[in-house]
């Protein structure tokens, strides 16, 4: 037990060095085949920087290039700090018989074997050019660090793995080490401890940790080279300086501003900094600090959203916006004084690791706003406030799109945030010029965020210029996003359409007070959206006549309300082109919804052997593959599918098409039977292009064939193509969509495109149905945790949603509960075995924000017992419930828990 504690604290004590180390240094360098996210990056950097490594001659690291032996012995003298006696000892002897004296690394073959860093392959040989393995690179590694007498390959492998030389890394003792792999190798390497040996050859460890005593490979190293470490916290960091405990470095390539506040060890020489490795130090991030106070404590959020607690240090340092402000306290009442930091993201920084913090460096950025002009010569930003860049002592940052830039990348039109230093003098500037245009599919008030088209939900930015309210479901918008990508401002896109089809339901003009008219048409479109638009002047409508918008009547001749029509809109969102769609076939259908036909009279005719989709439509996938199945049945006739008919997926594909046409010139026919309208003794053929509205009883709506039900109904069409098939069908009668009944539990709505979308959980599902109407609610239709029934007709749409009536609903304190019944304030109910269990979901105000499934066992039934009067008191209230009793099992289906 006492080996595997010590084996734990070498792991983690190398974890906790090696995450600081990638804090403390920047993954770049020179190197075009390393790329800064790369897992061997920081790695290379770190080795690169100490000249470890220099590459290869044509700027590449070679991160997938093989080790040789001898490129290996000149990595583990680097690492050790020989460099220098390699140099010296390119005049000895070779050491090795098959190593030339004029080797290119003669020196340190040498030198490796003087200090037993190899020992070579046996028979006085080295095998200068061989491949190093990856248990023999593991071996270098481990006799640069002191290690002696581990077997062979099992007992090396092992160390390495105690050190975490080869966390990450899967290769097979045999496997040939690439030089990517071995950078990680080496960088870890560089923090593990030198180990010596006492008389009886134990390894000297610490008697307060039980970890080897000693030094770290890097500070042997670079302590040979004649570099002094400097251990303190960082403060009082410039452009070029910076202090650490109570010596002044000049910075060099260490970025000490990230490691304000921490305690560092500084490799140093000529008084410049080559590295900082943070020590000892615990740093919690916090994307916000809170306005909670409790004396010598700050509240900040947590990783997992929660609020947490940590002590402050009555030494503490807070650093806001880059300047030093002072401790954190209030010399009135004690407490800290959170006022100034409050909601900033900050680092929390426990230095010395006696549980509090000692430094709080907090960055503020103020709500959004956007650049109104730019001064370049002075450089001022003007916005909602003003920003002087270029006065005097003034130091600044900028980032745009999330890269760094430069006051001359700062545009009029970008959102940006500004993080300003109290007294003025320093400013960190995030700005952004990214957009998003799309269609709005989903307007959520409850959420406050909108959904466009390519699938990704957008929330607003503090002091937002728009809102929910401001989208319409169904509308283009260009979306001006901050630079977290919320949304700050928003412009409606109008767009240009050709041949639309829709209804007109009602038109009319509105005159100011000059006198001028304009002249509106309000539609609905065959997705059940409505829309008003102006009408553009000398529209050109019915049969090419050019009619003047400066006579009422005229306009008001257009068309009759209400009348199909096609339509154009132009670019500034006018109705143009306005034309009639005449119906001229009519008559009273049978429906049959079995074969998708209607029929009037008593003549039903076959499809003839012709097109019986779109004419011309092109079938293909996203690769251009064709999507038309051809098959050859046993009678061999040559039939093929188009994607939606009946025997589409039953039907095996022995050829493909993309064509109609290209399908019957191959000699194959469309199957026998398609969806029909039969009037007389004239065939008509209805298409999924086929426009269908009810028009009835003063309504206007359209709908799919499904919707028509069965039965006899009034229909007018027309007709295109050279096969009947139906363009237009009109339904001037009475439908009744088949719909289910069902019932669920109310989780919240969102906007849509001719109505709104309802959250329901259903049998333990979260479903979203569509509820189509011409007044979206504006205020939330139920309140969470509400049991509601609506049905759902052909096209999967909610209709007529409603919570539960009255007789189906049970409520109050669950008095007792068993597995098959229910005890609610007095009422006993069955249980139905799949009865499904919800529950509210609370804020601290108790407020609801959500509903979640729950288990039975979170139901808490009342417990009572009798005081000494032998009156009944209640011990436990039960836990206030509704409950849904299924009207036709008479058993409760659903609860919900309040």
């Amino acid at each position: 037990m006492k080996n595997l504690k010590k084996l734990i604290a070498v792991v983690l004590t190398f974890a906790l060095v090696f995450s600081a180390m990638a804090v403390g240094f920047a993954a770049t360098t020179p190197f075009t085949d390393v790329k800064d996210d790369a897992p061997y990056a920081s790695a290379v950097a770190r080795l690169y920087a100490l000249n470890i490594t220099n590459g290869n001659t044509d700027g590449t690291y070679g991160v997938d290039q093989p080790v040789t032996r001898a490129m290996m012995t000149v990595f583990v003298n680097r690492l050790s700090g020989y460099r220098n006696l390699a140099e010296m000892a390119k005049n000895d002897a070779p050491a090795f018989k098959d190593v030339p004296k004029n080797y290119w690394a003669i020196g340190d073959i040498n030198l490796a074997a003087k200090l037993g860093l190899t020992h070579g392959v046996g028979n006085g040989m080295f095998a200068p050019e061989e491949k190093v393995t990856y248990a023999q690179a593991l071996g270098f590694m481990l006799n640069a660090l002191g290690y002696k007498n581990l077997s062979w390959p099992y007992g090396v492998v092992a160390q390495a793995q105690k050190l975490g030389l080869t966390t990450g890394i899967n290769r097979g003792f045999n496997d040939v080490i690439n030089r990517g792999d071995l950078a990680i190798i080496m960088n870890r390497a560089l923090d593990c401890t030198v180990v010596s040996y006492d008389a009886n050859g134990n390894i000297v460890v610490d008697p307060n940790t039980g970890l080897p005593k000693g030094q770290t490979l890097l500070a042997s190293g670079l302590t040979y080279l004649g570099y002094t470490q400097i251990t303190g916290v960082v403060t009082n960091v410039t452009a070029t300086q910076a202090t650490v405990g109570s010596t002044t470095v000049n910075v060099g390539s260490v970025d000490f501003k990230s490691l304000i506040g921490q305690n560092v060890t500084v490799y140093v020489k000529n008084g410049t900094a080559l590295i900082a490795v943070p020590t000892g130090n615990t740093i919690i991030t916090t994307t916000q600090i809170t306005n909670s106070t409790v004396a010598g404590t700050i509240y900040y959020v947590a990783s997992d959203n929660t609020v947490k607690t940590i002590p402050v240090a009555d030494n503490n340092v807070v650093i806001y916006n880059g300047q030093n402000i002072g401790k954190l306290s209030d010399s009135v009442n004690n407490k800290p004084n959170v006022t100034t930091i409050a909601n900033s993201s900050a680092t929390l920084i426990d230095n010395n690791n006696d549980g509090k913090v000692e430094y709080i460096i907090a960055t503020g950025y103020a709500a959004p706003e956007k650049i109104r002009f730019i001064d370049a010569t002075n450089k001022v930003v003007y916005a909602n406030g003003t920003y002087n860049l270029g006065a005097a002592n003034v130091t600044y940052t900028i980032t745009k799109n999330g890269k760094a830039a430069t006051f001359a990348d700062l545009a009029v039109g970008d959102v940006i945030q500004v993080a300003a230093s109290p007294d003025g003098t320093i400013y960190q500037i995030l700005a952004s010029s990214n957009t998003v245009t799309g269609k709005v599919v989903e307007v959520k008030p409850l959420t406050k965020t909108i959904k466009l088209d390519n699938g990704v939900e957008y929330g607003f930015a503090t002091g937002a210029q728009v809102s929910t309210s401001s989208f319409t479901a169904g509308n283009t918008y260009t979306l001006y996003l901050d630079s977290n990508g919320k949304i700050y401002d928003a412009k409606l896109v109008t767009a240009t359409y050709a041949a639309n089809y829709a209804y007109v339901v009602n038109k009319g003009k509105v005159t100011d007070a000059f006198g001028n008219a304009t002249y509106k048409f309000q539609i609905v479109k065959p997705d059940g959206t409505t829309a008003v638009y102006d009408l553009v002047d000398n529209v050109t409508a019915y049969n090419g006549t050019t009619v003047s918008t400066n006579v009422y009547n005229d306009i008001w001749s257009v068309t009759t309300v209400p009348a199909p029509i096609t339509y154009d809109v132009n670019a500034n969102g006018q109705f143009t082109n306005v034309s009639p769609v005449t119906l001229p076939v009519s008559g009273s259908a049978s429906v049959d919804q079995t074969n998708k036909t209607l029929t009037i009279g008593t003549t039903t005719q076959n499809l003839p052997y012709g097109y019986y989709g779109e004419p011309g439509k092109v079938y293909v996938d996203s690769s251009g593959r064709g999507l038309i199945k051809g098959n050859i049945n046993r009678k061999g006739e040559k039939i093929y599918h188009i994607p939606g008919d009946p025997w589409y997926d039953k039907t095996k594909a022995q050829v493909w098409f993309k064509t109609e046409a290209e399908a019957q010139a191959a000699g194959f026919r469309p199957p026998k039977t398609n969806k029909t309208l039969t009037i007389g003794t004239t065939t008509y053929y209805v298409t999924d292009s086929t426009v269908i509205y009810q028009v009835y009883n003063g309504t206007v709506k359209p709908i799919k064939f499904a919707d028509i039900g069965t039965g006899n109904k009034a229909v007018k069409l027309s007709t295109t193509g050279s096969f009947n098939q139906v363009q237009y069908l009109q339904v001037n009668d009475a439908i009744a969509p088949i719909t289910t009944g069902t019932v669920g539990v109310y989780e919240g709505y969102a906007l849509v495109a001719g109505g709104y979308k309802l959250y329901v959980n259903v049998s333990g599902t979260d479903t979203a149905y569509t509820v189509l109407t011409s007044a979206p609610p504006t205020t939330a239709p139920f309140a969470y945790g509400d049991i509601i029934t609506f049905g759902v007709d052909s096209n999967g749409n909610a209709t007529n949603p409603a919570k539960v009536d009255v007789t189906t609903l049970v409520n109050g304190e669950v008095y007792a509960i068993s597995n098959t019944f229910i005890n609610i304030g007095g009422t006993v109910k069955p249980l139905d075995p799949a009865v499904k269990i919800f529950k509210l979901v609370k804020d601290t105000s108790g407020n609801v924000t959500g509903v979640t499934t729950a288990s039975f066992g979170e139901i808490v039934p009342q417990q009572t017992g009798t005081d000494a009067n032998g009156n009944t008191i209640v011990y436990v209230h039960g836990s206030n419930v509704n409950a849904y009793v299924d009207a036709t099992s008479g058993k409760v289906t659903i609860i919900v828990i309040q």
